[in-house]
């Protein structure tokens, strides 16, 4: 697509200790997401670019695929 940017490609640092990834699902047990009392999005934990941002679009987007 011409003027796109290419999509960089986020690798986490490989675990340091035992137990950090997930029992219960995909990923690192100090990550995930948060949905606060107004509703808002974010990602939490310190390993990813991502870390601390909030994502306004995430719910909007998931109900408008839910509703599809």
């Amino acid at each position: 697509m011409p003027g796109a940017t290419p999509s960089q490609r986020i690798v986490p640092e490989p675990p340091s200790r035992r137990g950090e990834e997930r029992l219960d699902g995909w990923g690192f047990s100090d990550s995930g997401f948060r949905i606060d009392a107004q509703g808002r999005v974010e990602f939490i934990g310190s390993r990813y670019a991502i870390s601390g941002k909030r994502i306004p679009n995430l719910l909007p987007w998931a109900a408008s695929c839910a509703g599809s």
